[in-house]
């Protein structure tokens, strides 16, 4: 509010009128199209219709942009510009994307054209020892592209067939496969395959190589013995 005097140096009030009004009683009002009443809290931070993200002071660059240390970040399915993202903006730490951790170490990328420019590395699930009477083995993309398991020796009866992957898409799959002894079981491959070439010799201590490739339309087993 506005106090002036007047010639007798009484106080008179004044309007002010603007974004909000002083009248000349003293009471304000805000003007349409303002900052509304329930738009602002208790620390002066307007709050309606803004995505729950925090950003450390000192981490926004002269150009505008986010640069280190976001936290709490959410995106609306609409608020990513087209060609938001630059070349040079690989990721150098840890995503979660659907849930699942993803580990990119700056050069992990496709040069011009798609083609690979960096190796690199996998786990191999260990299955573990399989015994007991007419044992199956189904190699699976859920497991990884590499699998390990050990054939428990004469702890292994009946039959032990080794079966075409689970995969409904084009697939290779690497399972290491160590006979832990002398096997009771019979070995047998699935029906599925189309073709298996080489073979699994019933050998104490022999280790082998099963590659399943599933394409498109057809499937293949190679065995590659390791001794």
């Amino acid at each position: 509010m506005l106090i002036a005097q007047n010639a007798t140096t009484d106080p008179l009030w004044k309007s002010i009128a603007g974004a909000f009004t002083i009248s000349a009683n003293g009471t304000t009002t805000l003007a349409a199209n303002s900052i509304g009443s329930t738009q602002i809290n208790t620390s002066g931070v307007s709050r309606a219709n803004i995505a729950a993200f925090a950003v450390a002071s000192g981490q926004i660059d002269t150009s505008g942009i986010v640069r280190a240390n976001l936290t709490n970040f959410i995106i609306g399915s609409t608020q990513i510009a087209t060609g938001a993202v630059g070349t040079a903006q690989v990721l150098t730490t840890v995503i979660a994307l659907q849930g699942q951790t993803n580990t990119w170490t700056g050069a992990q990328r496709f040069s011009t054209g798609g083609v690979y420019v960096q190796g690199w590395t996998a786990q191999s699930f260990s299955v573990g020892t399989l015994t007991g009477n007419n044992r199956t083995f189904t190699p699976t993309t859920a497991q990884g592209q590499f699998i390990h398991l050990v054939l428990g020796g004469n702890n292994l009866t009946g039959t032990f067939q080794f079966n075409t992957p689970t995969a409904n898409s084009p697939t290779q799959i690497l399972t290491q496969v160590l006979n832990s002894g002398v096997v009771s079981a019979t070995f047998t491959t699935s029906s599925t395959y189309l073709k298996v070439d080489g073979n699994w010799t019933n050998t104490a201590s022999a280790a082998f190589f099963f590659i399943a490739t599933q394409s498109h339309s057809y499937n293949h087993l190679q065995i590659v013995p390791l001794q």
